[in-house]
């Protein structure tokens, strides 16, 4: 992701939202975080240390959205992204009866 580009992530039930520049490090890494969602964003950029979460969501968002390390979720909810455009750069794997939805709100 290049310099000065912000993800805001709402992590789990309590809707701490937290914003991120995410360069090459990954989100959770050797810990699974919770539900991770990303709401109404423009051009996002997974980071290509991966992501390791119970679920990873985006609610909305235009231009594109670009997944440049592994994807690893483990609830029902897998991974749900609603935008533009989907870039898939790297592996996307869900367990738990998982599923993976792209929808283009395009």
């Amino acid at each position: 992701m290049s310099a000065g580009k912000i993800v805001l992530i709402v992590v789990g039930s309590l809707g701490l939202i937290l914003g991120l520049a995410l360069a090459a490090s990954a989100v959770g890494g050797g810990v699974r975080t919770g539900d991770l969602t990303i709401a109404s964003a423009h051009d996002v950029s997974l980071p290509a240390g991966g992501v390791t979460a119970a679920s990873l969501t985006q609610t909305d968002g235009t231009g594109t959205t670009t997944i440049n390390g592994a994807v690893d979720t483990n609830t029902a909810a897998g991974v749900q992204l609603t935008t533009k455009n989907i870039t898939v750069d790297a592996t996307i794997t869900t367990t738990g009866t998982g599923v993976v939805t792209f929808t283009n709100s395009g």
